[in-house]
């Protein structure tokens, strides 16, 4: 009712404004030959100021009329329809996740974005933009609570229990593909903002970047997902490479330090683990991911050659 209704509004107004564009033509030529550039000029402000005056009492109205009051307490109705909806379904695909085998992510991530997009589409053909608004309101309010909340969960806790790694991949993961899916709904509303007053395209802005926000605190919990992961996985791991060090003579001889320069036992096996740890990240993390991972890594390895020649200064 309310497309129908708008579709009508709008011909009643392009109708009006072309009898109107025509009486301004027939003035405009007639007074043409007295006028200056100036009386023209205010004479096209003044179309300007009645035709905005013209459009403001349609508007008004409409929605003061039977019709609007109708409209208006039907898109409520929706809007709370549409919420409950998008809230009981993106429970139960919570408590259906799962992950399986040769995928990077679970089937929650797909199930709930695909819910929250096929909510915001479907309000998109109601025509009205303080519905499309609301709709997205209660997507991203969604999102940033019981959704964020439960990817961070696994975050939060570092990973525990014996079954950390699949569920660090897991998360590490979704946190990044949520990013992804969250510009993809984002570009949904620019699409509809054709043939809109300016009022309502900054609305339809404002509830937009609402998503911005979104996909920034997503990249933070990505990125401390990552930090987690390498926290969880590496590090014990190089520790214990790392021990081997100490096995090793702090004070060489000549002829030692000669040896260690044509072959070092310990960097070569520190290396060699490092490569095989890296190596089997490569195919459970998406390219983004494993080259954040690397880059950690990189970092962990000039720290650690910092260190070493500290100690071979020391030993000089």
């Amino acid at each position: 009712m309310h497309t129908r209704t708008e579709l009508y509004w709008r011909y009643l107004k392009r109708r009006l404004n072309d009898a109107n564009a025509k009486t301004f033509e027939q003035q405009k030529e007639s007074e043409s030959e007295n006028m200056t550039e100036e009386d023209v000029h205010r004479l096209e402000s003044t179309r300007e100021k009645q035709k905005r005056e013209r459009d403001g009492k349609l508007n008004d109205l409409v929605l003061r009329s039977t019709l609007g009051t109708r409209m208006q307490e039907l898109l409520g109705r929706y809007v709370l329809m549409e919420q409950y909806y998008m809230k009981e379904s993106v429970a139960k695909a919570m408590t259906m996740d799962l992950k399986e085998t040769d995928s990077l992510t679970s089937s929650m991530l797909d199930d709930v974005f695909f819910i929250v997009r096929k909510c915001v589409r479907r309000s998109l053909s109601s025509s009205s933009v303080d519905c499309v608004c609301a709709v997205l309101n209660n997507g991203v309010t969604l999102l940033e609570t019981d959704f964020l909340k439960y990817i961070y969960a696994g975050i939060k806790a570092g990973y525990p229990g014996a079954g950390w790694t699949a569920e660090a991949y897991q998360t590490a993961q979704t946190a990044y593909n949520v990013i992804q899916h969250g510009k993809t709904v984002a570009d949904a509303g620019p699409e509809k903002q054709k043939e809109l007053s300016e009022v309502e395209k900054g609305k339809l802005e404002n509830a937009v970047s609402q998503l911005d926000d979104l996909v920034r605190k997503f990249d933070s919990s990505a990125n401390v997902g990552v930090d987690k992961l390498c926290a969880a996985a590496f590090r014990p791991k190089l520790k214990s490479s790392m021990e081997l060090y100490l096995n090793v003579s702090h004070t060489p001889s000549d002829s030692e330090f000669a040896d260690f320069e044509a072959d070092d036992p310990f960097m070569e096996n520190f290396i060699a683990t490092l490569d095989r740890h890296l190596a089997s990240f490569e195919p459970l993390l998406i390219s983004v991911n494993y080259t954040v991972n690397f880059l950690f890594k990189k970092c962990l390895g000039m720290e650690v050659k910092v260190i070493l020649y500290e100690n071979r200064e020391n030993v000089i």
